[in-house]
Parts: C-alpha cells; sequence; structure tokens
C-alpha cells in the first residue's frame, strides 16, 4: 500500500508538471513576438491520457474508485480533444477505455475499469477494428513512455494494440497485417522480446502471401533472429526477404539490397569455412552502389550508417581471412563515415574507436608495427560517446596495442601497459570479460618470455595452478571448458613455454601438459586462429621433446611448419618455427631435412629485418631486431654442427651477423638512392634530428618534465616516416662470390663470431651454458680465395679477459694503474694473443694485410698490443683494420671518392655570452643524466696545432675556435675526408644508449650545459653518433677522430658497430681512424702530423699511413722533434697558456735519445675501422 502511494505521488506530481508546462508554453506564446499561432497541443494531451490513465490503473489496484471516476472523466476530455469529438459517442468511451487498459499490468483490473466506466457512462461496446483515432493514440502514447525510457510500457501498449487487432480485425486481415507491421516498426529496436513475441504469435497471417507487408515482417522477423543470435533461422527468413522484394522492387531497390545485404551478412556468420565470394561480391557493389549514389530515394544519414555498418563486416571478414585486397581503400571509407557519425549516431559498430582498431589489426597482420602502434593509441584516445553499447573495450583495444609492443620487443612501453591491465584484473576483473582476461595474461607470459625474465615462486606457483585447473578441464571438457576456449588454450601453451623456459616443470608435469595439448589437437583444433594452432604445435613439439616423446614432437613441429607456409603469421614466429623444426629434426638425426629448415628459418629473418628498414631511429631498430639476432645464433648453433661447406657456412654469418646495423645501413643508403624525393628526405631528417636533440637532452640534462610527452609527439612522426618509405627496393646482394672479388689480393679477412656449442631442442633454447668463438679465416693469395674455420674454446674466459684489458689500458690512459695491474695487463695481452691469434697463426703467417670482424666485447680489443710467447706485438708483425663484418667490402663505391677536405679543431667550448645568440628553442630537460660538467671540459690547444697541420697537408682550410660548430659537419658531404680534433664522449657505464650518448663536443656545449639554452650559430654543442648516422658521406673515403673513446663500442653480441664509428658506418663513409680511450693532446697532434705525411704526401692508403705514423710516434726521440722545429713551433704564439708551455719545455729539456711516447697508451687506441 505504501508502494502503491507513492506511486500516486509521483504520478499526480508529474500530471501537474505537464500541466505547468503546457500553460508556460501558452504564456509564452501569447506574450512573444513569433510568428507561431499554436502549441502542438496533441503532445500535451497524449502525455495527459498517458499520466492520467495510469493514475486510473493505480486507483484500481489501490481501491480508490472514487479518485479513479474524477481521473475518467478528465481522460475522456482529452480523448474527446483528440479525436475532435463535440460529445462522449460510443466511439470514444470505448477508445478511452482502451487507451487505459493497455497500460494494466495485471488483467484482473480490466474487468473492474469497464464495470466502473459502464456504471458511470453506460455500457462499453468495442470498435469494430482498429479506429485511425485509437492506432494514433496508441502508438503516440507508446512514444511517449518511450520518451521517458519505460520500455516496459512501450511493449505492453503495443502488444495490446496487436492483441485487439487480431480480435477486431478477424474479418479485415489485410489491416491486422498492417497494424502488425507499423506496430513492429514502432518497438522492434527499443523492446525486442515483445516484438520477437509478435513475430511468432502473428506469422501465420503472413505465410504464403507475397507483398509488401510481408516482406516488412519477416525483414524484422530475421533482425529479431539475429538480436537473439539464431543465425541460421535468420538467414533463412532473410532470403525470403529478399525473393519477395526483388519480385514487388526490382533488383536495384534500396529495400531489395537491404534484404540481399543481411542475407549475406549472415551467410558469412555461418559459412565460416565455405567459399564466401559471392556474398563478399554482393557487399562490394552494395557499397559502390551507396558511393555513387545509386540509393537517391533514401534519406543520407540512413544510407551512411547501413554503408558503414557493411563496410566493418567488409573489413572484420577480410581481416579474419586474410584477405588484404583493396582493405586500405575501404578503410578509409569506413573511417570517413565514422569520423561524421561518431558523435550523431548511437550506432555501436560506427565508432571511431572500431574503426582505427581495424586497421592497426590490418597493420599488425602485415608486419606495420609503427602504424599499428599508431593507430591502437589512436583508439585508445578516440572519443566515445555515452549511453552507446561497446562492441570493443578500451581494456581489449589495449591489449592490442600490447601485443605491438611484445613484436617490436619494447619493453619500455610494454611493462607499463601490462601492468595496467592485470592492475584491472585484480579489481574482481575490472569489466574485462574473461577471454580478455586470458588474453591480457597471455600477452604477460610472451612478454617475460621474450625478455628472459626469470619468474619467482609465487608466479611459479600461480601459473602451475592455473594450467593445472585449465588442464583438468581439457581432459573432462564442461561449460567452464567451452567459455574462452581458444583463449585458455592459449594461454595454457605461453604459460607451459614460461615455465620451460624457467626450469619449473618436473617429468611428471611435462607429460601432463603433453597429454593435454595432444587432447586439444585431436578434439579441439578447429576452435584456434590458423596462428594459435601453428604456436600451439611448436609448444606442444617442445613439450613433447622435454618429456622424451620424440616420435610426437617430430609429428607435431612438422605439422606446425606445414601450416606456417600459407599462414598470415608474425614472420618472426615463422622463422622460430622453421628453426625448431631443424633443431629436433637435427637431434633425431634428420641432418639434411634440418637443413633445408633451417634455410627456410633464415629466409624468414631476412624478410623480418627487410620489413623494418622503415624505422628512422636506430635505437628502436636495435631493440625490434634483437629477438631475431638471438633467432639467427640459435640457427647457427644447429648450421655449424650440419653443414660441411665452410663457405656456406660462412656466407650465412655475412647475411646475418649484426642485422640491426645491416638495415641501419641499407635504410640510409635506399633513403639516399634517390627512390625517395628530397623534400621527405628532408622531413625524415628533421624528424629524426629532433629525437636525437631530444635524447641527448635527456641523457645530459637532468629534471626532465616533459619528455615523456615529446617522445610520444616523435613517435607520431615515425609513423609518419614508416607510412612514406617506400615499399618495394633493393638491398645488396650479399654473397661469398661478390666477397671474393672484393677482398683485396694479398690480404687476409679474420671474422669472428660468438655462439653456443650446441644446441637444444626448441627456439632459443641453448643445450648448455657453454660458448665458442668460431674464427672463419678466408685467405687472398694470387686471386683465389680459401677459407678455413677455427673453433675457440672457453669463449667465455675470451670475452671476460678482452674487456678486463681494454679497461686496464683505460685505466692507464689516465693515469690510474697500479704495477700489480701493469704486470695483469701484460699477462692478458699475451693470453689474448694465444686464445684469438695462435690457433690461426699458420693460416695468416706470411701476409701484412689483415682484416679482422670481431664479435661481441672483443670488438673493442685493441688488437695491435697483443703479444705472442715472445713479446712481439700483433700489430707490429701485421697492417691492421678492423671491420663490422667481411660484408662490408660489398658495400664500397669503386673508390667515387669527393673531394677537398673538412678540418674542425680545438672548438671553443665555452663562449663568452656578447658571442651567444640564443634561438628561440630552448632545450628540454630530461629524466636522464649523465655526469658531463661544464667546468670538466677544458679546451684542447694541441688540436689547433693538430688542425693547423692536417690543413697544410691537406691544403684546406680549417675551422677552431668559435667557428668549429656542430654545423660544420654538414659541409662534409661530398668532401673526401674529414678531420674532428675534439672531445669525443662515450658512457663507460653502459647506462645510456650508445647511438646518443657517444658525441663528440663542439663549440657552445658548455653554454648549453649550464643555460640550457640552444643557439643559433652553435646549437647545443654536441653531435650525436644517430644524428652522424643520417648524414650522406657515401663518397667520404676518410674520417678521422682524434677524440678520446671516439672509437668505443657497445659491447653486446652481434651487435656491429654503435657509438660514433657505427654513426659513421651507416652514413656511407669508408675508413674511420679513432682512439678507443683517452688521448694525450700532444702525442696525438705528432701521430696526425706523421699520418696525414704518409696519406697526402706519400699517398698511401689510411690504413697503411696509421700503421707507418703509430710507428713513427713509438720511436720518434726528443732530439728528432727539435730537429723538425716541433717545441718551436707548439711554444710559439698564445696558443698554449703558461701550464702547457712549461709542460712542452720540459719535454724539450729531457734527453734527445729519449722516446717520450713509446708506451702504448699513446698509440695503439687509434685503430683504423673499415666500414664500407
Amino acid at each position: 500500500m505504501r508502494e502503491d502511494r507513492d506511486d500516486l505521488i509521483e504520478i499526480e506530481k508529474a500530471i501537474q508538471e505537464e500541466i505547468d508546462r503546457y500553460d508556460a508554453e501558452l504564456i509564452s506564446l501569447l506574450v512573444s513576438d513569433s510568428q507561431q499561432t499554436h502549441t502542438d497541443w496533441t503532445d500535451h494531451e497524449i502525455a495527459m491520457v498517458c499520466l492520467r490513465g495510469r493514475k486510473i490503473c493505480l486507483c484500481l489496484e489501490s481501491g480508490q474508485q472514487g479518485k479513479a471516476i474524477e481521473e475518467i472523466d478528465l481522460l475522456l476530455n482529452s480523448v474527446k480533444r483528440l479525436e475532435d469529438g463535440l460529445g462522449l459517442t460510443p466511439d470514444i468511451l470505448s477508445d478511452a477505455c482502451d487507451c487505459v487498459i493497455s497500460m494494466i499490468e495485471s488483467r484482473d483490473y480490466t474487468e473492474a475499469l469497464k464495470i466502473l466506466i459502464s456504471e458511470e457512462y453506460g455500457e462499453i461496446n468495442p470498435n469494430t477494428g482498429i479506429s485511425e483515432a485509437l492506432f494514433f493514440m496508441l502508438t503516440n502514447m507508446a512514444s511517449y513512455f518511450e520518451s521517458r525510457q519505460d520500455n516496459d510500457m512501450v511493449g505492453r501498449i503495443i502488444m495490446y494494440l496487436v492483441s485487439v487487432s487480431a480480435e477486431r480485425n478477424k474479418e479485415n486481415v489485410l489491416k491486422h497485417r498492417e497494424i502488425v507491421v507499423k506496430s513492429l516498426s514502432k518497438i522492434v529496436e527499443v523492446c525486442p522480446d515483445q516484438s520477437y513475441e509478435i513475430c511468432n504469435k502473428e506469422k501465420a497471417y503472413f505465410k504464403g502471401i507475397h507483398d509488401e507487408y510481408t516482406s516488412d515482417f519477416l525483414w524484422f522477423s530475421g533482425c529479431l533472429l539475429q538480436r537473439k543470435n539464431n543465425t541460421r533461422a535468420a538467414l533463412a527468413v532473410f532470403k525470403n526477404c529478399y525473393k519477395i522484394r526483388l519480385e514487388l522492387y526490382g533488383e536495384q531497390d534500396w529495400y531489395t539490397a537491404l534484404a540481399r545485404r543481411e542475407y549475406a551478412v549472415m551467410h558469412l556468420a555461418l559459412a565460416v569455412n565455405e567459399d564466401n565470394a559471392e556474398e563478399m561480391s554482393f557487399l562490394y557493389r552494395f557499397i559502390n552502389c551507396a558511393e555513387e549514389g545509386s540509393y537517391s530515394d533514401i534519406d543520407r544519414d540512413t544510407l551512411k550508417i547501413v554503408e558503414g555498418k557493411t563496410l566493418y563486416i567488409v573489413l572484420l571478414h577480410k581481416l579474419n581471412h586474410e584477405n588484404f585486397h583493396s582493405y586500405e581503400y575501404l578503410h578509409s571509407l569506413y573511417y570517413k563515415i565514422c569520423e561524421e557519425y561518431n558523435e550523431k549516431s548511437s550506432e555501436p559498430l560506427i565508432k571511431l574507436r572500431l574503426s582505427y582498431n581495424l586497421i592497426g589489426d590490418f597493420y599488425l597482420k602485415k608486419g606495420k608495427y609503427i602504424r599499428a602502434e599508431q593507430a591502437f593509441v589512436s583508439a585508445v584516445n578516440a572519443p566515445f560517446p555515452a549511453n552507446v553499447d561497446e562492441i570493443l573495450s578500451i581494456a581489449q583495444v589495449k591489449s592490442n596495442l600490447l601485443m605491438v609492443y611484445y613484436v617490436e620487443n619494447d619493453m619500455p612501453k610494454a611493462a607499463p601497459l601490462i601492468l595496467e591491465l592485470l592492475e584491472l584484473i585484480e579489481q574482481d576483473g575490472g569489466g574485462i570479460e574473461e577471454k580478455d582476461q586470458y588474453r591480457i595474461l597471455t600477452m604477460y607470459n610472451s612478454l617475460v618470455s621474450q625478455a628472459f625474465l626469470e619468474i619467482d615462486k609465487e608466479e611459479v606457483d600461480f601459473l602451475i595452478s592455473e594450467l593445472d585447473e585449465i588442464g583438468c578441464q581439457i581432459k573432462t571438457p564442461n561449460d567452464n571448458c567451452k567459455n574462452a576456449y581458444p583463449e585458455k588454450v592459449i594461454f595454457f601453451v605461453t604459460g607451459v613455454q614460461l615455465l620451460l623456459q624457467n626450469d619449473e616443470l618436473t617429468s611428471k608435469q611435462c607429460n601432463d601438459y603433453c597429454d593435454a595439448l595432444a587432447i586439444v589437437d585431436n578434439t579441439g583444433i578447429e576452435q584456434l586462429e590458423q596462428g594459435q594452432r601453428i604456436v600451439l604445435w611448436l609448444i606442444l613439439s617442445i613439450l613433447a621433446w622435454e618429456a622424451n616423446r620424440s616420435d610426437l614432437a617430430e609429428y607435431t613441429i612438422l605439422k606446425s611448419a606445414r601450416e606456417c607456409w600459407n599462414s598470415v603469421i608474425p614472420l618472426s614466429t615463422k622463422a622460430s618455427v622453421f628453426q625448431t623444426t631443424a633443431s629436433i629434426l637435427g637431434k633425431c638425426g634428420k641432418e639434411q631435412e634440418a637443413l633445408k629448415y633451417l634455410n627456410h628459418a633464415l629466409a624468414q629473418i631476412r624478410e623480418v629485418w627487410h620489413s623494418y628498414l622503415c624505422y628512422s631511429n636506430d635505437n628502436r631498430l636495435l631493440q625490434i631486431l634483437s629477438p631475431t639476432q638471438l633467432l639467427f645464433t640459435c640457427s647457427y648453433a644447429i648450421m655449424r654442427t650440419i653443414e660441411k661447406n665452410t663457405w656456406k657456412l660462412y656466407e650465412r654469418v655475412i647475411n646475418y651477423k649484426a642485422l640491426a646495423s645491416l638495415a641501419g645501413k641499407e635504410r640510409n643508403r635506399i633513403l639516399n638512392s634517390g627512390y625517395v624525393d628530397a623534400g621527405l628526405i628532408g622531413k625524415i631528417k628533421s624528424i629524426q634530428d629532433r629525437l636525437a636533440a631530444i635524447e641527448t637532452e635527456g641523457i645530459f640534462l637532468p629534471d626532465s618534465n616533459e619528455y615523456d610527452i615529446e617522445k610520444e609527439n616523435l613517435r607520431v612522426l615515425e609513423a609518419e616516416f614508416a607510412a612514406r618509405f617506400p615499399e618495394r627496393f633493393k638491398t645488396q646482394d650479399i654473397t661469398v662470390r661478390e666477397l671474393k672479388n672484393k677482398l683485396p689480393d694479398n690480404s687476409v679477412l679474420i671474422e669472428y663470431i660468438l655462439c653456443p656449442k650446441d644446441y637444444g631442442g626448441k627456439s632459443g633454447d641453448i643445450a648448455d651454458d657453454i660458448l665458442e668463438l668460431d674464427a672463419f679465416v678466408v685467405v687472398k693469395n694470387g686471386g683465389q680465395c680459401t677459407i678455413n674455420r677455427c673453433i675457440l674454446h672457453n669463449a667465455e674466459s675470451i670475452i671476460d679477459e678482452a674487456s678486463e684489458l681494454v679497461q686496464l689500458i683505460l685505466n692507464e690512459s689516465r693515469g690510474e694503474i697500479s704495477i700489480e695491474q701493469m704486470e695483469e695487463k701484460e699477462h692478458f695481452k699475451r693470453k689474448l694473443h694465444s686464445s684469438l691469434i695462435s690457433p690461426i697463426y699458420s693460416l695468416i703467417a706470411g701476409y701484412k694485410k689483415i682484416f679482422i670482424a670481431p664479435d661481441a666485447d672483443i670488438l673493442n680489443l685493441p688488437f695491435d698490443v697483443l703479444a705472442d710467447g715472445k713479446g712481439e706485438l700483433f700489430g707490429d708483425r701485421f697492417n691492421i683494420v678492423v671491420m663490422e663484418s667481411g660484408r662490408d667490402f660489398l658495400y664500397s663505391d669503386s673508390n667515387d671518392f669527393g673531394s677537398g677536405s673538412l678540418i674542425v679543431g680545438n672548438p671553443q667550448f665555452d663562449v663568452p655570452e656578447k658571442q651567444i645568440h640564443r634561438a628561440d628553442t630552448k632545450a628540454q630537460d630530461k629524466s636522464r643524466f649523465v655526469e658531463l660538467k661544464p667546468d670538466a671540459i677544458l679546451q684542447l690547444p694541441f688540436s689547433e696545432f693538430e688542425a693547423r697541420t692536417v690543413g697544410k697537408y691537406c691544403k684546406s682550410k680549417f675551422f677552431v675556435g668559435k667557428q668549429a660548430t656542430r654545423y660544420q659537419l654538414q659541409n662534409g658531404i661530398g668532401k673526401r675526408n674529414i678531420h674532428l680534433a675534439t672531445h669525443g664522449y662515450f658512457d663507460l657505464l653502459g647506462d645510456t644508449d650508445s647511438m646518443y650518448s657517444s658525441c663528440l663536443l663542439f663549440s657552445g656545449v658548455c653554454n648549453w650545459l649550464r643555460k640550457k639554452e640552444w643557439d643559433s650559430n652553435c646549437g647545443n654543442g654536441i653531435l650525436t653518433a644517430d644524428e652522424i648516422s643520417r648524414y650522406d658521406y657515401h663518397n667520404v673515403e676518410l674520417v678521422v677522430l682524434s677524440s678520446c673513446l671516439g672509437g668505443m663500442n657497445d659491447a653486446v653480441a652481434s651487435k656491429g658497430f654503435q657509438g660514433l664509428i657505427g654513426g659513421f658506418s651507416a652514413s656511407g663513409v669508408k675508413y674511420v681512424i679513432s682512439n678507443i680511450w683517452n688521448a694525450d693532446d700532444m702525442a696525438t697532434a705528432i701521430l696526425m702530423d706523421a699520418f696525414y705525411y704518409q696519406y697526402c704526401v706519400k699517398k698511401v692508403a689510411p690504413p697503411v699511413a696509421l700503421k707507418r705514423a703509430k710507428q713513427y710516434l713509438r720511436t720518434v726521440t726528443i732530439g728528432d722533434l727539435k730537429r723538425r722545429n716541433w717545441f718551436e713551433y707548439i711554444l710559439q704564439g698564445n696558443i698554449l697558456n703558461a701550464s702547457m708551455k712549461m709542460k712542452v719545455s720540459s719535454y724539450a729539456d729531457k734527453n734527445e735519445r729519449f722516446r717520450p711516447f713509446k708506451n702504448e697508451i699513446y698509440w695503439s687506441g687509434f685503430t683504423c675501422f673499415r666500414c664500407n
């Protein structure tokens, strides 16, 4: 009773509000200057019928007949007005009664109402049929309640209308059929359940009749069946609807096309494994007709929304079936519609989030990961209107974005995103469906596995618990297993992989999980997508191998490999499958078959790095290719035990060693070859230089507050670079045949590669922790080449000793070494000679010219100073040139060098304030910080003498002081040689990326570090290796870096040249001479004088000139320097301050036979690198 009283109060309040609203509208009309002379009283009276009718119902239910009679009087007045009646006619009385009855929830009160009206107003005689007035009132009453979001009342009224129509139109079935169709059109969207009930009750009236009403009834029935997910029944209904409309209206009519469209959509939904060509062909025609304006009689909004829904279905179908023909064109149409109707329409399939996600999925499947990333980011940020059903949640989009970060191996981006999604799952699911929760957990497993992170006991226990539960569901299927079946299976697969990788599975668990996956393979494999099937078979084969079930391992991995051929899955996954196939076949003794699959794996790896040439950022290029590089290492571990042809084995090495460096070199070569217009190249370089500037600022300036925002902006620009990179290009063919032709005669090439001693049974697996170095020795004598492979054992010790030796020499060059460490240094020099040189010495003896291509930490090793048992240095006997790989001989341009020289020395690091011209752009503070303080950057006065000397030999102008800016390097394009005498920087702690932290310092750097302001003349005074890599220096024969640490490289296996050497290598320079530790200023000036004498006067090649210059520096005496007037030359003028002059004078005072620079710290750090 209390609820009834509250409802009555609410209804009375609503009635008064409606009366007040209408009165206010009348008053406003009377006092306004508007031309309007009347209000829309119809809406008001409909509202009063609805509200008073509801009050009558409540009064009857609560037993308040007196109040009910009062309201009936008022309701009759509204009905009379709506029907233009002057008196209380039987028709008005009957219609008013119908209006109230249509709102009564319980039919028990229907008779009470009729009795009450009969007693008060006379007998009620229901009308024959349904009058137009009653139809008008009931349908408009439904509209009123729909506006108040009372859909239950809407359905109640319309169902009443249809039921009384069936009773009263028995003699006029056509009229009843009309009312049914019109009623359905009113409520089919807002009351699907009641509409479905009407269709089931009234379908007999339409059976066998081919007219407009039947076609519309079938249309509504099909739509409702579709909403009920009864697709097969909907397909049959739409087929009949189409046939009738085709008969009535013809093929070109909009309504015929609409029915045919729905039939095609249903067919696509059902015919998963059948030929859908006919249906897709029709949908293409439908879209074309919509675009061409063929359906001009339909309002544009309706047409565009239906076209957009059609495009969504077509695009989704093409994605699921890897049919990418015209995909981008069709998506452009869909995007335009979504852009226009994202906010205007409540249709959930016409939303920008869906549009961006579809194109992101497309780019992901095509391997265009940069563009996929930007699409998914746009999907996350796309505006989404309120009160619209979400077809795709933000969490689902973010899991797609996570997939991109996974394939890009971008852990800095992936880590915070996966943690965010895991936190959502922990919050009672965070509104994320079960299948998406498992999808996110699968990505977590994959990311942890790819990063080779160790999992703790809690994670192990969680994984095993989940796998055991899913395993039980697989073995004893139930409803829980059916929910999210594919997602659970793939979570199971990646969980097994992660536990295997961490050696956390017992033999019993391996067998149990193996059995579970075998059941999936036998009974549920058809529920998985192709890529999921391939990965399942891959992991099942690895698991079976681990469980000593070699037959099952071989059977499943071959099945996975066969499925790979025509699949659209990431190329790296294909490579992994083929490599694992080779591994298992090799362990089974089928070596020739294994070799065949290894070649397939390498072919996929080649496609992988080709697909990444569009990456403008070398750091991301290295990051994304790291897993691919590991794949090659594992493939090589197998191949070296099987392949008997050493030339073929070595050809694999030069094709796949240091892939990131190779890819960067090829990318720059393509950009500099004219395939891309100059305007685009300029934009690309501008983007990349901005990135380098930000990265540099982030390394050298503390307290960042805008770094992340700027990085995101730059990622957007990188996506534009990728989008405009040429689709077709030709890379350098790398073959041993070409290498034999290009290798200089009477020389030796030694190429080292680090590899595991043995291989395991799965992708990325090494059978044990023992590493070896393969040394390929290629000798060319009299135009003929021979090759030998020597295996150097205990590679871990060699690498550790090489690092120790480099560190000891670095310390010595700073004067920070003890006597004990000096002895240790000599020990390592002999030990490394014994490990790296002695095993191959007999192959290289008798030759003078040695090219060495190191790997891993031996990349920074000064081979010159390695000593044999007699103490003779390796560099004394041979002329050594360091290379990244023997393939670099293939990148020479037939000595088509430029002309002239660029010479820069002794920059004015701290420019006086009055000489500074500040630009508008200020440096950005960044979060990463390296100790590089302005007060620690001292002038290099000897480098000015050096620049003058080099200028004399090269007959060229030189730039010193404030003219020695970073922008001078732009003038090096087209020169033959470049000489840079300045400070170099390399992060010895390895905390930063060497392509940004490896840099040269120029004029104004102290001002920038102190003031954080760019100068229009000097910039920031820093030039990074990353920026250098984008200069076009392919005509430059020689770059000399007489700077400290300029030749240091990141010591990472198969990473290739990094730092400044890597930058100049990527730019196309043939030779780089640089120092790999601290250089003495005066000794360097004397060395360079001797070098340029040999290079410019004697006309010898840079490697020979450097060797002779180093020999000169070691043996030069004080007397020699005096005879050449070195001291007089240096001490004249004001270039040196008093302290430096005293130091030089102290040398001059020594015995004339004294050799001041015989210690290797003065000369052995200078190395000649052949880059191209």
